[in-house]
């Protein structure tokens, strides 16, 4: 594996005119401005900042392919448009972040304060990032966008704003919706810790946690589990229309602590496992075995999202570990530090 350094933008782009597949480029600290990775290398190249965070670009767009971006920061914007197999891993954005027509895209381990939106992409993976206190979505996938997971990832705290007119900034932590191409279909939403904070955005519709809305055939095949969500709104969980092979269990629900399911042919929707204030299901959704409660305090030990923590439930309780109720696996995880080996899942309904 051949190793090259640099120091500025010019090196830089000598080094992916030469680079054939294989090498390593370490970027020395400094702004390296705007560049583009149009080139389709053989196998992958790796650009990784020397000094985390401290190798500066403006625009980063790639549109090639084997390439995987580790540890740099990016203040203008993150496109990847038409790309394959490429990886964004250990970076801070602070700027609108894109994948758009594209597959095999790896988003790892990455602070973005802006928007993450994904656009007919396929085989996508965003995975342990930490999103936040943004004017707007945290995170959307939209269109024909199919074969990703979205897991454990810590998407926290919208801030939608509203207008005197009457106008506002629509704020939700995972929105998923159709576009003419299509709707997203089989994506897996697990593990993810979403808290919005009502004091700094609208408490009422505004603030949704995961809301997938505005099908134009239906939702196809999405799984959301094992997530944590907390927000003021009664859009914990929405899903609106899906006639085939949904699945939303096993997640754990404060705030306004709901999950709601309509809209359309719902047939295709099962929901069980959960905890949750309420659930309401329509339109042919098959609602199995979960735990509703009626008091935080009943069965968790603090019953505040603002930390994961606030999800641990209550010794004894009827969603205590063991139980087969709620985001437990996740919960084990979290405490130990390691993949809960058991989990415990209630059974399907039938």
């Amino acid at each position: 594996m051949a190793i090259i350094n640099v120091s500025n933008s010019a090196q830089l782009a000598s080094a992916l005119s030469a680079a054939r597949g294989g090498e390593t480029i370490y970027l020395a600290n400094g702004s390296y401005g705007d560049l583009t990775i149009s080139q389709n290398y053989a196998s992958n190249i790796t650009i990784k900042a020397a000094d985390d965070l401290n190798a500066r670009f403006d625009v980063l767009k790639i549109t090639g392919s084997n390439v995987t971006v580790d540890g740099v920061s990016i203040s203008g914007r993150l496109s990847i448009q038409g790309a394959n197999d490429v990886g964004v891993v250990n970076s801070f954005s602070s700027t609108w972040n894109e994948v758009k027509f594209s597959s095999n895209v790896i988003i790892a381990d990455n602070e973005f304060t802006n928007t993450l939106s994904i656009e007919e992409s396929t085989g996508f993976q965003v995975t342990g990032n930490y999103i936040h206190e943004v004017a707007g979505d945290l995170m959307r996938v939209v269109g024909n966008s199919s074969d990703g997971v979205i897991e454990n990832n810590v998407l926290w705290d919208m801030i939608p704003k509203s207008f005197p007119d009457g106008t506002y900034i629509h704020a939700d932590a995972l929105q998923m919706f159709s576009t003419s191409r299509g709707t997203p279909h089989d994506v897996v939403i697990r593990g993810n810790y979403i808290y919005d904070d009502a004091s700094t955005g609208d408490p009422g519709t505004l603030g949704q946690a995961i809301f997938l809305g505005g099908p134009t055939g239906g939702y196809r095949n999405i799984v959301i589990e094992e997530n944590l969500v907390s927000t003021s709104s009664a859009h914990g969980i929405s899903f609106y229309i899906g006639p085939e092979g949904n699945i939303i269990r096993n997640n754990t629900l404060l705030g306004s602590g709901q999950i709601n399911v309509n809209g359309g042919d719902s047939s295709g929707v099962q929901i069980y496992g959960n905890v949750a204030k309420n659930i309401d299901a329509r339109d042919g959704a098959v609602v199995g075995d979960n735990y509703i409660y009626e008091s935080e305090s009943d069965v968790f030990q603090i019953g505040n999202g603002a930390t994961w923590e606030g999800f641990l439930p209550k010794a004894g309780s009827g969603v205590d570990f063991g139980s087969g109720y709620g985001a437990l696996g996740r919960l084990t995880e979290l405490t130990t530090g390691t993949p809960n080996p058991t989990p415990t899942p209630q059974p399907e309904p039938t």
